[in-house]
């Protein structure tokens, strides 16, 4: 029964182990996604500031 018990008590700090990295993993998780979402916000605007220039570019090559 002592065995059971010590068993048990392992397998309980196991879990609260499982649980913890879990926690940590998915922490990292939200960071990773929140940096892609910045990352895709900045790569949008540098695209759009790109094709407004293209755009002037040519304006100014076609003339008004």
């Amino acid at each position: 029964m002592a065995e059971v018990r010590a068993t048990s008590a392992q397998l309980r700090l196991q879990a609260r182990d499982i649980r913890a990295e879990t926690r940590r993993v998915v922490a990292a998780a939200r960071r990773t996604r929140s940096h892609l979402l910045t990352q895709r916000e900045r790569f949008r605007a540098v695209e759009a500031a790109i094709r407004l220039q293209r755009l002037r570019r040519a304006w100014g090559e076609a003339g008004p």
